[in-house]
């Protein structure tokens, strides 16, 4: 039984793997799988319809033969769990992301993330599969009470508000796009303290469980590519230095500049590393392109190819201690 893929378990809700009966086995089955080294599992998801289902029937099987204590976070982007985790010296403590990334409303999926902050290895994807292979159904239905999130919450929004306090070059007064997919960034952004000369135009942050990636965010850059573009033209004054386009459930961004011009990853790993000061190595994957790689040689910077991938970037980067890195031509991300 195959149940996982690049990135979890996706599919369209209702149907194998993700009907009722399925992920109540497959909650059981994670259940199983760690044993008793965990008391805790933290849960978020990114907005859409089917969420709350998949929460309900996700815990009845996580909860059918023993008690853990429930984290429920709501909405809340998908990158917050690696963090919390990473900070919980208990280290007693899993996450899962109820999400479907940047695929429409109809779709779902799993994310797990180990007591680390990383995501489950291949073995033990594996394991569950085989559980849940033999697993009997599941006909407990558990009445599970949620601990207060506010602790963990707390956790992602101050680092996030840490790291923005601690900018120390920028412009006066910075005019920010946000383009918020309406998915698992649309209130987390408004909880973040941003410093007093950083203003924010929030677009697609109201989530009715149906409308996520829905012609917006970094599925759709082109939208509010074109709001940037006919601001700036309109207004000297009040333009807008750049934007931000999230994902559905806020793990990939995709930048625009000022003039509207949509920033890709390779784009990004060039930006971002020619001005980093911590590393000199980059991980990228047989997609960059051959350009970005000779300019990073020129620049003095390693480039360290890996097969595309999370699993296979996040281990080239652990490998070789690099410090920025690419997976696909639109996700790139930061090693904290």
């Amino acid at each position: 039984m195959i149940l996982f893929g690049t990135d979890g378990i996706r599919g369209r809700y209702g149907d194998f793997p993700l009907d009722d009966s399925t992920i109540k086995k497959i909650g059981c089955s994670i259940a199983k799988s760690f044993g008793n080294t965990v008391k805790k599992v933290i849960i978020g998801h990114d907005g859409r319809e089917s969420c709350g289902a998949i929460l309900d029937c996700l815990t009845d099987g996580i909860n059918f033969i023993n008690n853990y204590d429930i984290i429920n976070l709501e909405l809340f982007p998908t990158p917050s769990l690696p963090l919390i985790l990473s900070k919980n010296d208990s280290e007693d403590a899993i996450g899962i992301e109820i999400t479907a990334s940047h695929n429409p409303y109809l779709d779902n999926g799993i994310k797990i993330f180990n007591k680390n902050g990383y995501k489950i290895s291949s073995e033990l994807e594996r394991k569950i599969e085989e559980i849940v292979a033999t697993q009997n159904d599941v006909n407990k239905t558990s009445s599970t009470k949620f601990i207060n999130s506010s602790p963990m919450k707390s956790v992602y929004i101050d680092f996030i508000s840490g790291l923005l306090s601690s900018i120390k070059e920028c412009p006066t007064n910075l005019n920010v796009a946000v383009d918020c997919a309406n998915g698992a960034t649309s209130r987390v952004i408004n909880d973040i303290t941003f410093p007093d000369n950083i203003s924010l135009n929030i677009f697609n942050n109201s989530p009715n469980g149906l409308n996520i990636n829905d012609k917006c965010g970094a599925v759709y850059p082109e939208h509010l590519s074109n709001i940037i573009s006919k601001i700036n033209k309109k207004n000297d004054m009040e333009h807008i230095d750049f934007g931000i386009c999230f994902d559905g459930d806020g793990d990939r961004a995709i930048l625009i500049d000022r003039s509207g011009n949509i920033l890709d990853g390779d784009d990004l790993l060039y930006i971002f590393s020619s001005n980093s000061k911590i590393s000199n190595k980059v991980v990228g994957t047989v997609m960059t392109n051959f350009g970005i790689r000779r300019s990073l040689k020129e620049n003095g910077i390693d480039f360290i190819e890996s097969d595309v991938g999370d699993k296979n970037v996040l281990e080239a980067m652990i490998t070789h201690d690099a410090f920025w890195v690419l997976n696909h031509q639109d996700i790139l991300s930061k090693a904290v």
